[in-house]
């Protein structure tokens, strides 16, 4: 059983699901609004898509086959987040601040984690 789930690309699954769900809401956000949805949703995506394509064009930028390195994509998730978490609205009020973010990221961040792990090579 465990060869056929690694066979599976679980991580280019999970990034393009996570980023046709982050387009389909960008489309029916100004038709249909929640709360959640608007203020948590796009926090959930932002990690599997930012990271998922970010990994795809880093294989295609050095013609490696091999994932991005463990260590490359989580401190690249940890300086995301405070980027936009807290240098973003210290630079711009557009941006605000908001603790529960952190969550987001952290439920978006693990999805990919275990996309990442379920696609080992």
């Amino acid at each position: 059983m465990a060869a056929r789930i690694s066979n599976i690309p679980w991580l280019g699954l999970l990034t393009l699901g996570a980023t046709l769900l982050f387009l389909a809401h960008q489309l029916w956000e100004p038709y249909w609004s929640h709360w959640w949805m608007d203020g948590y949703l796009d926090d959930h995506l932002f990690l599997p898509v930012v990271l998922g394509w970010g990994g795809w064009a880093w294989q295609k930028l050095t013609r490696q086959a091999r994932r991005v390195p463990t260590l490359f994509w989580l401190s690249g998730a940890v300086y995301l987040v405070l980027l936009v978490e807290v240098a973003f609205p210290r630079w711009n009020p557009a941006f605000t601040y908001d603790p529960l973010d952190f969550v987001a990221y952290a439920v978006g961040g693990g999805f990919y984690g275990i996309g990442y792990w379920l696609s080992k090579e």
